[in-house]
């Protein structure tokens, strides 16, 4: 990772996504389903972050966790 980037771009360099409207919607075959209400949500050092991964900037030593979360 470089000094600072948005999540999207770090987490293309390792993985194979697909966004859309830059909200995650499926990592490495493993695709959101809208008709249950599961979708892709992360936090960046522990709080769940407020905005889509195109507009959320991380700098080195962030740490992100991605779940694939059905919301109720």
């Amino acid at each position: 990772m470089v000094k600072k980037e948005t999540i999207i771009k770090a987490l293309r360099s390792k993985f194979k996504v697909k966004t859309t409207k830059g909200f995650i919607t499926s990592i490495n075959g493993h695709t959101q389903n809208t008709k249950k209400n599961k979708y892709w949500m992360y936090k960046v050092n522990g709080k769940t972050a407020s905005k889509g991964a195109d507009a959320t900037t991380i700098h080195k030593g962030d740490k992100v966790a991605f779940t694939l979360n059905a919301q109720k």
